[in-house]
């Protein structure tokens, strides 16, 4: 019988890595006729270095084309300002200096990016300005290039879950958390048009009974204020499956709010990240290649050497 001289096609394969306050998260997998998750591991930051990294890489024989880094809450700052009556690229960039004096850090040390809030006719447009610390973007940069891991994209934890929830003119809500904190977040078109804290604490990763009542007000506080802005009613509230909001909780907010309350459905994770429109939404934080570089430069890549 004669050999077969066909090569097996080259599965693209690739990494997203989340970084919350205390860790880092990689998710790996390859892109074929559908998603396959092949590696899923959880590492402390506290410790984790280029060595740990290139063992794991090497270990798991990871060799992805595409690497994309989710920043938590913990590690930006969300501003709403007045937009500029400047094109969209150039309101970005004037962005930094809008929020200069909001912010604590000088602007040498943070990388800042902004993105449109749709509005309604007639208001004056605003701007989401992301403010981010150069200084973990330079650990995860150093990190990334010393493992030769190709850095794609950094993008915002809203911006991740955004391809979740369903494409709809009507408005939808969801409800999801950090460590520490709850968000109320209302999308319509896969645009985002707000985002606000729920200002209460978490104790050991769960809402304390007690605070029930306030978690409902400020969650209605969020929805009316949307209204009264966009003239448009939330439909429908989400929450995540895996989330901190027991089943009472979820029964009062469903109760009190007079809306329809859902888990979201949500696909393999992998799956919402192929999908086309999530690049559109993927923040451009064009500076820190070239930050991250100057900061190695200058010998101020300590925290990614070893």
């Amino acid at each position: 019988m004669a050999s077969s001289n066909i090569k097996k096609e080259k599965v693209a394969t690739y990494l997203i890595i989340g970084v919350s306050e205390d860790q880092y998260s990689f998710v790996y997998y390859e892109m074929s006729a559908s998603p396959k998750l092949l590696v899923c591991m959880l590492f402390n930051k506290a410790g984790f270095n280029k060595k740990k990294l290139l063992s794991f890489l090497s270990d798991n024989k990871i060799k992805p084309i595409k690497t994309t880094i989710i920043l938590g809450a913990h590690a930006y700052r969300l501003l709403t300002i007045d937009a500029p009556d400047l094109p969209e690229d150039e309101a970005r960039q004037a962005a930094k200096w809008l929020v200069k004096d909001l912010i604590k850090q000088p602007l040498i040390e943070v990388v800042v990016d902004a993105f449109p809030i749709p509005g309604r006719t007639g208001q004056k447009d605003k701007l989401y300005v992301v403010v981010a610390s150069i200084k973990e973007l330079q650990v995860l940069y150093l990190l990334c290039k010393k493992a030769t891991l190709h850095l794609n994209e950094i993008t915002i934890g809203e911006f991740g879950l955004l391809p979740l929830l369903p494409l709809s003119e009507w408005a939808h809500g969801l409800l999801y958390t950090d460590r520490k904190h709850a968000y109320v977040m209302i999308v319509r078109n896969r645009l985002i048009e707000l985002i606000r804290p729920v200002n209460v604490l978490m104790f050991e990763g769960r809402f304390p009974e007690e605070a029930y009542t306030n978690i409902v007000l400020e969650v209605q506080r969020s929805l009316d204020f949307y209204q009264t802005q966009k003239w448009v009613r939330v439909e429908t509230l989400f929450y995540l499956p895996i989330s901190p909001f027991d089943k009472r909780l979820i029964s009062r907010l469903r109760e009190e709010l007079h809306l329809t309350l859902k888990c979201l459905d949500q696909p393999n994770i992998v799956e919402a990240f192929e999908d086309e429109r999530w690049g559109e939404h993927i923040m451009d934080f064009g500076l820190i290649e070239g930050r991250a570089a100057q900061l190695s430069d200058s010998g101020e890549e300590n925290e990614a050497r070893n």
